[in-house]
C-alpha cells in the first residue's frame, strides 16, 4: 500500500544565504510511503499510516533551519523512519521562485530509501 501527501506547502527557514535563514523560502512537499500491509477490511486507523502524523512530521522539520534541501529531505526520511514502520519513503522538496537571477518556477531535491 502507498500512502501520498502531494503539495503540502511550508513557510520554512531553508537556504544557503543567510537572507534566505532570515527571511524564509516557500517550500512545497510531495511525499510518499509504502507500507507491506494487506487491503484495508477492518477499517481502522491503526492498520495504517495516519495521514496528519507525516503532515506534522514534516510541519515540524520546516520549522527548523537549513542551508540545503537535501539535509532537509534527509531528516525527514529520519524521522520518519525512527517512528513509523514503512518499506519506502521517497520525497520530493521544493523551493518555490528561487532567487537566482532569473524566472524559475522551482528548485527541487528528490530522495528515496527502501528498507
Amino acid at each position: 500500500m502507498i500512502i501520498s501527501l502531494e503539495g503540502m506547502k511550508f513557510h520554512s527557514p531553508i537556504g544557503f544565504y543567510e537572507e534566505e535563514q532570515v527571511v524564509g523560502n516557500e517550500i512545497l512537499i510531495d511525499l510518499e510511503v509504502e507500507l507491506n500491509l494487506a487491503v484495508q477490511t477492518n477499517d481502522q486507523l491503526t492498520r495504517t499510516i495516519n495521514y496528519e502524523t507525516l503532515y506534522e512530521m514534516c510541519k515540524k522539520i520546516s520549522q527548523k533551519p537549513f542551508r540545503l534541501i537535501e539535509t532537509y529531505c534527509t531528516e525527514i526520511i529520519n524521522m520518519i523512519i525512527l517512528q513509523l514502520r514503512v518499506n519506502r519513503i521517497k520525497i520530493k522538496v521544493s523551493k518555490l521562485n528561487p532567487a537566482l537571477g532569473g524566472s524559475i518556477d522551482k528548485a527541487s531535491v528528490t530522495m528515496e530509501r527502501i528498507f
